[in-house]
């Protein structure tokens, strides 16, 4: 069976939208949300992945990564283990996707 991509939304939640709600332990898990994100690259399902360039207060912040899977239920397998999401940090937003056009050359 030939993988589909989806792309996953991630936003911050109402808590972490205040700096002031920050903590070390806070800023760990979006480390660890970093370098699971960095694996999917390196393991062949991550297709890309970025975010805006907002602050956290900002409503237009978000971020979003690009993945293969065979199916929804896979992918939204694969992103509930996201250390952000897992921690409650950042809320998940599901899409079945297709790139009509690829110029990632361009960068």
């Amino acid at each position: 069976m030939q993988e589909k991509q989806f792309l996953y939304k991630l936003t911050l939640t109402e808590t972490y939208k205040d700096p002031n709600n920050w903590t070390e332990e806070t800023t760990k898990a979006i480390e660890e949300h970093a370098a699971f994100i960095h694996e999917l690259g390196r393991t062949g399902v991550l297709i890309l992945a970025g975010r805006t360039q907002y602050t956290p207060q900002d409503e237009r912040l978000f971020g979003i990564a690009l993945i293969k899977a065979k199916d929804m239920a896979e992918a939204q397998e694969i992103m509930k283990n996201d250390p952000g999401v897992v921690n409650g940090i950042q809320a998940p937003e599901f899409f079945e996707f297709n790139i009509g056009m690829n110029y990632t050359q361009n960068l």
